[in-house]
């Protein structure tokens, strides 16, 4: 019995390093991408900063320019409890974590390697823009109609 759990809690840790591996992965995807393109849809930005520590965790993405900042959440394949989350908690969050911005326009975005249909349309509905990879690039997928909300 005490080898099957020891088994199993190996097993655990491995498959949670995998997952761990493919945020990172889409991590440093969108980060460069990013980086280069220093836009979300029309905006751009000056500067582009990744990991941000705060005291309740972390931001993937935060972009900046003088009168905007850009927060963007990457997941390897983009969930709508994800998003909600992001939309709901995270986004509020930021000015409060971080005053020094408090003054910006705030936009969100969400960014998958994987972006099914419904995820889109939700992140869409909440005002986030919504990114994906697109070979060897990324490109925003909103729709024409899309107006990014402003916090």
């Amino acid at each position: 019995m005490e080898k099957l759990k020891a088994m199993l809690q190996k097993m655990g840790e491995r498959l949670g390093g995998i997952g761990n591996n493919l945020g990172d992965v889409a991590e440093d995807f969108f980060y460069d991408g990013l980086n280069t393109k220093k836009r979300l849809g029309k905006i751009h930005f000056d500067d582009v900063t990744r990991n941000v520590h705060v005291k309740k965790g972390e931001y993937d993405i935060v972009l900046y320019n003088k009168d905007s900042v850009g927060v963007v959440e990457v997941k390897h394949k983009l969930h709508p409890d994800d998003i909600k989350k992001f939309a709901q908690v995270t986004i509020p969050l930021f000015k409060k974590e971080l005053p020094q911005y408090a003054h910006l326009k705030t936009y969100g975005a969400v960014a998958g390697l994987s972006v099914p249909k419904d995820s889109r349309e939700l992140a869409e509905k909440l005002g986030l823009f919504v990114l994906t990879q697109s070979g060897d690039s990324l490109k925003t997928v909103n729709t024409a109609e899309f107006a990014p909300k402003v916090v």
